[in-house]
């Protein structure tokens, strides 16, 4: 039995990643579910909830503009001790290098193995490897918790083969530490609705526009920028086609790049799941023309949804699709300012646009292929299954004696955790997530100086 201490982190791509794994893990028997949210933004005070399978706990963010983040994670593992004290093969999934320090008290503390997935990294490296030239030293660059991260990490997960090769290459890391698992996406998702003029006419569509659509934030990195310009050019040529721009950023920077064709883009800023996936089931092209990508989790979204994609040749993303056949890339440049980075290259994005605009017939055909792709490689359970695999494999390695010791004589400190807990309440005996009624919140925790 695997008991796993999922430390998310709440943004993006990483909140996808997190929802779409624990859906496939939730209902396997060899496995105990726990999700920790380190500096929560959703209460102010610790509080664990058991939902279903999975116990949730909530550290929340601590409002000061020093601190340490050592002592940080030193508290909140002295805080989730009463839910982890006891149990064996123990997991602590990581998710984001700042959580290093939380990773190696959990470590000491309870002889947790450590799985990191590495999510991102400097844009620097995609450059490079279009660039042809690498260095054998970058290690040096990443930043210290990137390092620390990497180097005591137990097993990392890449998202992509690209992430392995750096991880490898230049940070000295042994290959059999690393472990290529895409990002998964729909275990049980309910197929929007076919109505699609009405669900044009409940966004304020034209009921025959042709719709491109972006997802994501608006920034320079993601090429919104280009795919701004470039759409001015598109727009000349074919009027009936509508820009969506789905995601927040700064919306007046971008705003004032669309002001001679504002009455044909639309920004529809955050949009909830349910709404993105009516919008996904509108769409005519989907675009991804970011100057950096680990691997992405739009492109896989929009070939799960049946839409044609147009991503720009970076590292990492372009391993999700074969150039005319599941789907288009454009060619990127280096940038010519003097910085390391990639420009997703406009004119050829342009060609990649028109070329689907143009026929109908091949843009449906790399639809269903990119669907095709999907399963055969980036379903949420081929994702699951091997991360399930790997911390079993993971589980499988000895822990040293100095853990073992502490395990076999926790419960004569289990009484001695408690003083720690709290000078404000007494903490509840110690429990596992069964002993805890569904439903039910736990809250030790309302000022944010006991974390600090």
């Amino acid at each position: 039995m695997v008991n796993l201490f999922f430390v998310t982190f709440d943004f993006s791509g990483v909140r996808t990643y997190a929802n779409e794994l624990f859906d496939y893990l939730s209902n396997k028997e060899e496995i105990v579910l726990h999700k920790i949210y380190l500096e929560s933004t959703y209460y102010n005070e610790y509080t664990e909830i058991v939902k279903n399978t999975v116990t949730y706990i909530h550290i929340p963010e601590v409002k000061q503009k020093e601190r340490s983040l050592k002592k940080y994670s030193a508290r909140c593992i002295n805080l989730i001790e009463p839910v982890v004290a006891g149990k064996r093969n123990i997991i602590f999934h990581l998710n984001y290098s700042t959580q290093v320090k939380f990773g190696l008290e959990a470590r000491k503390k309870f002889g947790a193995k450590l799985v990191y997935t590495m999510h991102y990294l400097p844009n620097f490296f995609s450059y490079l490897a279009i660039d042809g030239v690498f260095r054998e030293n970058l290690g040096i660059l990443g930043e210290n918790h990137e390092n620390e991260m990497i180097r005591e990490a137990d097993q990392i997960i890449c998202i992509s083969k690209f992430a392995q090769h750096i991880i490898i290459k230049h940070y000295n890391t042994p290959k059999n530490k690393t472990k290529v698992i895409y990002n998964g996406y729909g275990v049980v998702k309910k197929k929007p609705p076919k109505e699609i003029a009405r669900i044009k006419g409940n966004f304020g569509f034209g009921e025959n526009e042709l719709l491109i659509l972006f997802v994501g934030r608006l920034g320079v990195e993601k090429g919104v920028h280009a795919l701004i310009r470039v759409f001015k050019k598109i727009s000349k040529n074919f009027h009936d086609t509508r820009l969506v721009l789905a995601g927040e950023g700064n919306f007046t920077e971008i705003m004032q790049l669309c002001h001679d064709i504002a009455g044909k883009v639309t920004f529809t800023g955050k949009l909830t799941k349910e709404q993105l996936l009516k919008l996904y089931s509108i769409a005519d092209i989907g675009v991804v023309p970011s100057h950096f990508e680990l691997l992405g989790y739009i492109p896989i979204e929009m070939m799960y949804n049946r839409i044609p994609v147009v991503i720009s040749n970076v590292p990492g993303m372009n391993e999700l699709v074969e150039d005319g056949k599941n789907g288009l890339i454009c060619k990127v440049n280096k940038r010519t300012d003097g910085l390391f980075g990639l420009r997703v290259d406009e004119e050829s994005l342009y060609l990649k646009l028109k070329s689907l605009l143009k026929d109908k017939a091949f843009a449906e055909q790399l639809a269903q292929n990119g669907r095709l792709c999907w399963e055969d490689s980036f379903t949420a359970e081929h994702m699951g299954k091997a991360t399930l695999k790997l911390y079993k494999q993971l589980q499988l390695k000895p822990i040293n004696n100095d853990i073992f010791n502490y395990l076999s004589t926790i419960e004569e400190r289990r009484a001695g955790s408690m003083a720690i807990c709290s000078t404000t309440a007494s903490c509840p005996p110690p429990s596992s997530k069964q002993s805890l009624p569904a439903g039910m919140e736990r809250r030790l925790y309302g000022k944010d100086s006991d974390l600090t």
